[in-house]
């Protein structure tokens, strides 16, 4: 989210369109929030899918800069694989382009951009009527909430994901920054330090605790901010919200039940433990016979990751990252080689899709 607070103060230095993707529908190369700047002299920052769909809201863009009026830009990628344009992604998706001025977000903490798209267009292609009702928002206008501001706010920030909304018949786009996706990593052992380089690649705020000093040192997790306490003590004081992802790949199992002690009855979006089906299913039963919920406990994803026979503490941590991305993004974790279906097509609101990451 520090990369979103970046666009947007580049563009507060100077006139620029903005081209964000608010809603997409099949199979389309970015999601939701995806955002392009286009400068008058035609440069770019960022990206909204590349290729031909995106030469098109360049161009809206540029007329954006020339006439000062806002726009929507649908783009279409079910055309034939034959067409010599490229465009077969087989969905499509839309973008709102833009002018930004005069408009600052706060240096920090969370915030909520409201932006009004105007009334909902006609889409024949899915049998959608335009919207149409008073409004008190001009098309095009944006609006920065600081603090729980009703509807608006509660719908952004039940998920922290960027959306498009329907109120009254005028459609806006929500976008919730300053909540950053964030990995919590007990155990600072072999898995945890690929896992820690690679999530921060991805764009996650790491953490990595232990309670072992000679193990959470700074110097083995540059990308990371790294806590020297009691697992226990750690999760019993953390504080949990819509972007939290935790990874327990702590040394033993009973090392996993503190960190779990410490999260029970809290609604953790993504929680994973390391272990062999058996080492997991006697720490999930310990916890079970104590009158833990079992609505709770089966949320933990365990074993974790995703099955892609991973041996090796950096494969093993492509699969827990792989899984992570899944859970964030949604999909199938199926091949996408010929029908894009592979062997597993099961959805991740049902967990346990993990690897024996560890022998019994």
């Amino acid at each position: 989210m520090s990369q979103e607070r970046d666009l947007y103060r580049e563009l507060a230095r100077g006139r620029a369109a903005r081209a964000i993707l608010v809603q997409g529908w099949g199979s389309v190369p970015r999601e939701a929030g995806a955002k392009m700047l286009v400068f008058p002299d035609g440069s770019i920052r960022g990206t909204v899918g590349g290729g031909c769909g995106e030469a098109e809201v360049w161009q809206a863009a540029m007329d954006c800069l020339q006439s000062g009026a806002c726009t929507r830009v649908e783009v279409d990628l079910t055309e034939d694989a034959s067409s010599e344009n490229g465009k077969v992604c087989g969905g499509r998706f839309e973008v709102f382009v833009d002018i930004w001025e005069g408009l600052r977000l706060p240096e920090e903490g969370l915030c909520l951009l409201v932006t009004c798209l105007g009334p909902r267009p006609a889409r024949p292609w899915r049998n959608s009527p335009a919207g149409s009702g008073p409004c008190d928002w001009a098309p095009g206008e944006s609006r920065v909430l600081t603090d729980d501001d009703g509807l608006f706010w509660e719908m952004a920030f039940s998920d922290g994901r960027p959306k498009l909304v329907e109120r009254d018949g005028h459609e806006f786009f929500l976008d919730p920054l300053g909540l950053s996706q964030e990995l919590v990593i007990a155990g600072a052992g072999h898995i945890a330090r690929p896992l820690s380089k690679m999530a921060a690649l991805c764009g996650y705020s790491v953490v990595v605790v232990d309670d072992r000093s000679e193990y959470a040192q700074a110097k083995l997790f540059a990308e990371a901010r790294v806590v020297c306490q009691d697992f226990g003590q750690f999760f019993a004081e953390y504080t949990v919200h819509p972007g939290s992802h935790v990874v327990l790949v702590t040394r033993g199992h009973k090392l996993d039940e503190e960190c779990l002690r410490g999260l029970i009855g809290r609604t953790v979006p993504y929680l994973g433990m390391i272990g062999s089906r058996r080492r997991t299913r006697a720490v999930l039963d310990e916890l079970r016979s104590e009158g833990v919920s079992p609505e709770w406990l089966a949320r933990i994803y365990a074993p974790i990751g995703l099955n892609i026979g991973a041996l090796t503490p950096e494969e093993i941590a492509i699969s827990i990252l792989s899984e992570m991305i899944l859970f964030r993004r949604g999909g199938t974790g199926g091949s996408l080689r010929g029908s894009g279906k592979g062997p597993s097509q099961a959805k991740l609101a049902a967990p346990n899709l993990g690897i024996e990451a560890s022998k019994p």
